[in-house]
């Protein structure tokens, strides 16, 4: 059976797409979600928190689907620290700090995601790696190939048609009015992205990053707080097979609904992360409750018994008891020894929190 070959827009990109329902409703929905990821209506302190594991999680999601394993524990330590010490930790701390640009970076003073801009993050972002060419259109043909077999599926864009193609793609992007439904618009920029896959190695990786810039662009002020990318990657096969389908420059809602639906879910599971009375009601000790909330709403940071302001005067004992108690359920993870004992939210809990593993 033949591959399929990449159809040549270097002289225009037109897609075709007929969006239904199964496209709209979804992508209305995000917006609305995106309004209540705000900063007013969680803590601020937490509001930081869920941004830096947002982050976090999206950073590891992405590489793990290009094979490159980082243990999100390791990863956070990375990102909170800026001291890596190997060469996955540094990939892991470029891409988090260019989620937080993306983040933080008002939509109008954003780039425009054109070959200009590609170029200049895949140069940042695999410096050191000269096996990807950082920075430089793929010297030679490059192909999406199935794992097991070894068996070429599509060939992408060559190398003397990717300017070309990615000019008439950031073309196609401006053209798009503000009466256009963004998110649909977002999944057809990023599949033809990838079918061009202008570099030698790490399109997927800056493709999956330049796609949450394009959609910051296009009106979803907090998509970097959405676990994206984290959606993809565990549901990767159909994230891949949908993706495929547009290979052949045709059935762009086939990708397009799934792009949406995902980006819906990702958008309630963020949604959920700001939602936290059903995790305080699991706890059913008031003192425990209480201690849990506080750490909740004071963020990141590491934290002495003596630091707990005790508002409801419970007692020495009841406090201690519930720190323990927190720590042995994994709530917390501790450091150092009586006195000089400090906790902080575990990695593995806030996991559960932001998978939504708590409230099943």
């Amino acid at each position: 059976m033949l591959c399929v070959r990449k159809k040549d827009t270097s002289k225009g990109f037109d897609p075709r797409c007929h969006v239904d329902d199964s496209m709209r409703s979804p992508a209305r929905h995000a917006f609305r979600l995106d309004g209540q990821l705000d900063k007013g209506v969680l803590s601020p302190n937490l509001h930081q928190l869920i941004l830096t594991m947002a982050r976090v999680r999206n950073v590891v999601s992405s590489m793990l689907m290009e094979g490159v394993r980082v243990d999100l524990t390791a990863a956070r330590a990375v990102v909170e620290s800026g001291k890596p010490t190997t060469d996955n930790e540094i990939q892991v701390l470029r891409f988090a700090e260019r989620y937080r640009w993306i983040h933080e970076t008002p939509a109008e003073k954003l780039p425009e995601p054109d070959l200009k801009l590609a170029k200049a993050l895949h140069k940042e972002l695999f410096a050191g790696h000269d096996e990807y060419l950082p920075g430089e259109v793929k010297d030679g043909p490059n192909a999406i190939v199935e794992p097991i077999t070894g068996r070429v599926l599509f060939e992408c864009t060559p190398p003397e048609r990717v300017e070309a193609e990615m000019a008439a793609l950031q073309s196609w992007l401006k053209s798009k009015s503000e009466t256009d439904l963004e998110p649909v618009v977002a999944a057809i920029w990023f599949a033809e992205f990838e079918a061009i896959h202008p570099f030698r190695d790490g399109n997927g990786r800056l493709g999956r990053l330049l796609n949450l810039l394009v959609l910051k662009k296009l009106g979803l002020e907090n998509i970097v707080l959405v676990p994206l990318d984290a959606r993809f990657y565990h549901n990767r096969d159909r994230y891949y097979e949908r993706l495929a389908a547009t290979n052949d420059g045709v059935m762009w809602h086939v990708w397009g609904r799934h792009y949406c639906k995902e980006l819906e879910a990702a958008y309630r599971q963020a949604v959920s992360m700001g939602d936290l009375q059903v995790v305080l009601d699991q706890q059913t000790s008031k003192p425990t409750r209480a201690v849990l909330e506080w750490i909740l709403l004071g963020g990141n940071a590491w934290f002495a018994r003596g630091d707990y302001p005790n508002p409801k005067k419970f007692s020495d004992v009841s406090i201690t008891k519930a720190l323990a108690v927190l720590t042995q359920q994994g709530v917390l993870e501790a450091k150092g020894e009586k006195r000089g004992r400090k906790y902080r939210v575990s990695t593995a809990y806030l996991k559960k929190i932001f998978t939504g593993a708590l409230r099943e």
